[in-house]
């Protein structure tokens, strides 16, 4: 089958048709007529890039001496995997690295920090979400709810209430 590539100078992706669909009918003026150049004429539509991205093979023996278990590495990579979120050696590596902060910096092992983002569904380790889940803050909120200003405002009005009362 022959194509034709409908493209503009300014257009990055081109449309092709087949040929058939460009034949005027029978009843069509000839004035109406489609002409293209001859080398806008291909006999087949570049391939469609369908793969999906290849996940590299990783190699488990860089991490033994690392104060990880083994079974719980290779239960995160099989999350991952689960996910359909390809996993190198360097993402690796760098979600172990974020799992080993969090002795220090929220109190928890790698293993229990790994173990904690597969039970989340998370696609990596992130020591602030872990540290809001386990505060009861699931959102990661910041900033104060309407009611706890409104209650540290009235807070705020009793305290200046009871030392205006004391100075008079």
């Amino acid at each position: 089958m022959k194509w034709v590539v409908i493209a503009h100078q300014d257009t990055k992706n081109p449309l092709f048709l087949p040929t058939a669909q460009m034949l005027p009918s029978a009843t069509d003026d000839a004035s109406d007529n489609l002409t293209l150049p001859l080398e806008n004429v291909e006999n087949e539509p570049p391939p469609r890039n369908t793969a999906s991205p290849k996940a590299t093979s990783i190699d488990l023996s860089a991490f033994e001496g690392w104060p990880i278990s083994q079974d719980t590495i290779k239960r995160f990579i099989e999350h991952r995997k689960v996910k359909k979120s390809p996993l190198t050696q360097y993402a690796l590596e760098l979600n172990l690295k974020a799992a080993l902060r969090g002795q220090e910096e929220i109190g928890m092992t790698a293993d229990e920090v790994l173990l904690f983002t597969i039970k989340e569904g998370w696609q990596g380790v992130n020591l602030k979400w872990i540290d809001n889940r386990r505060r009861g803050n699931p959102k990661g909120r910041t900033r104060p709810r309407a009611a706890e200003i409104a209650k540290k405002a009235a807070e705020k009005r009793a305290r200046i209430m009871l030392r205006n009362k004391q100075h008079q």
